[in-house]
């Protein structure tokens, strides 16, 4: 099975002065305060699932607002992401997270780190079909082989 694109992301990262932000300002202006949940929600959703390019390929605006967990009262919620610059679309209609590479640069490179680390594992230690041409010559606990089996 191979690993999806969110499997190598554990964490997202938020900017300590975030609050401080314009966009934050008008977001809760907007939406009030308890809506940067909703978009904490949304980038843990797109680490998830594209964190490589922030796209929300196939997804529609009343799905977005499931995926941020928005009630039924705040059907207006993706225009007001949009307006604030926490989402975007692009001219084929598809939603992103914009800057998403420089913002969320953690997420957006997990798999490469991924890769990198498993290029120097084999590099240090083998691949697998290495080890298993190695013979092995201390496989039981008996008391007769211990002299073969001395270090």
């Amino acid at each position: 099975m191979s690993p999806r694109p969110g499997d190598f992301v554990h964490d997202n990262r938020i900017p300590i002065d975030f609050k401080n932000e314009p966009r934050f300002m008008r977001l809760t202006r907007l939406a009030g305060k308890g809506c940067i949940l909703h978009v904490l929600t949304l980038w843990a959703w797109v680490a998830s699932n594209s964190p490589s390019t922030g796209r929300l390929e196939g997804i529609a605006a009343e799905e977005i607002l499931m995926i941020c967990r928005c009630g039924a009262d705040q059907s207006d919620f993706v225009d007001i992401l949009l307006s604030c610059g926490y989402l975007a679309q692009d001219a084929d209609g598809v939603f992103y997270v914009p800057n998403w590479r420089t913002d969320q640069p953690f997420a957006a490179q997990a798999e490469e780190r991924s890769q990198a680390a498993r290029a120097k594992a084999e590099k240090r230690w083998g691949t697998k079909a290495e080890a298993q041409n190695i013979p092995e010559y201390c496989s039981s606990n008996a008391t007769a082989l211990q002299s073969e089996c001395s270090n």
